[in-house]
């Protein structure tokens, strides 16, 4: 226990001179650094100099660094593109639709009207329907019929004589057909003469009999009708003409709605006055008619007469 204070005791003294010996040193280097004399112990006292250390201050000018900020402008790529914007303007005008002026023409009026002219002056106007059929034996020893017909609106060809007017029109599918007119004396004309030619074509005629380069022809020699000149003739019935030809043995042109004149004199397309087929025959029957009733009566006022006379004449013979 007493060991234990004492070695307190020593601590606590040792810890005290340190404390002195410090002080001591503390205040001599404050002495040193105010220029105090320090006293010697041998007597002598001896100034030390103050080493003043001057501490240059430079201030060292910052660096700048300029950082200069460009702001680059965004590329702007315009393109540029073409677009062309068609405005279709739609200007509605009215359309004022009229009723179209009907003129009635004359039943002799077409505007298909074949025609055939010698210079200005239309010699034939003519307007019908027309078919021909020819009916033939093929290798097979069968008949068969082929049909032709003339277009409305053919074209016509033929020729303006004196004493002959000619009529030529293509047939469909292939082939002509001639219409002849003469000039008699009694101031009058006629349709008297009819042809048609048609080449064989097996394609037309299919399994026919005939050689190649054969051309078929067709005639009619007999008058079909006779007008005035100046007039023309009409006739809306058919018309079956039978037509001869040596390699064929039935034919038969059937003509309907027709109206023809020939031997013109006029440059207009008007048909001169219209003579029916029907109205000209009219006539001649209702004299024949009345003749035949004339005639019967005649016969039956003899045979009465003849009858009374011979009673008259027994009776005679009985009174004497």
């Amino acid at each position: 226990m007493i060991l234990k204070y004492a070695f307190c005791v020593f601590l606590l003294a040792l810890t005290f001179g340190k404390n002195e010996k410090s002080s001591l040193v503390a205040a001599e280097s404050a002495k040193i650094n105010t220029g105090e004399t320090i006293p010697r112990t041998d007597g002598q006292n001896t100034t030390t100099p103050i080493s003043t250390t001057t501490i240059s201050s430079t201030t060292v000018a910052p660096t700048t660094t300029t950082i200069s900020s460009t702001t680059v402008a965004p590329t702007t790529t315009t393109i540029k593109i073409n677009t062309t914007t068609t405005v279709s303007t739609t200007t509605s005008i009215p359309i004022t639709t009229s009723a179209p002026t009907t003129t009635s023409p004359s039943p002799d009026i077409k505007s298909d009207i074949w025609i055939v002219s010698n210079g200005d002056v239309n010699c034939i106007l003519a307007k019908m329907d027309i078919q021909f059929t020819i009916t033939y034996n093929t290798s097979n020893d069968k008949p068969k019929d082929v049909t032709f017909k003339v277009l409305s609106n053919a074209n016509s060809n033929g020729s303006c004589g004196q004493d002959m007017n000619k009529l030529i029109l293509p047939l469909m599918p292939d082939g002509t057909i001639d219409f002849i007119f003469h000039n008699t004396v009694n101031n009058s004309y006629s349709m008297d003469y009819i042809e048609i030619n048609i080449p064989v074509n097996n394609s037309i005629f299919i399994n026919n009999t005939w050689s190649s380069n054969t051309t078929l022809i067709f005639t009619y020699s007999k008058q079909i009708f006779e007008r005035n000149i100046n007039d023309s003739y009409t006739c809306e019935a058919p018309n079956d003409v039978k037509l001869n030809c040596s390699m064929t043995d039935l034919n038969v042109l059937k003509l309907s709605n027709m109206q023809v004149q020939a031997f013109g004199t006029t440059k207009n397309k008007n048909f001169g006055v219209a003579i029916d087929c029907i109205t000209r025959e009219t006539p001649d029957i209702v004299p024949i008619a009345v003749g035949l009733a004339l005639a019967l009566l005649v016969i039956v006022v003899l045979i009465g007469f003849l009858i009374s006379r011979r009673r008259s004449q027994a009776r005679g013979y009985l009174s004497m």
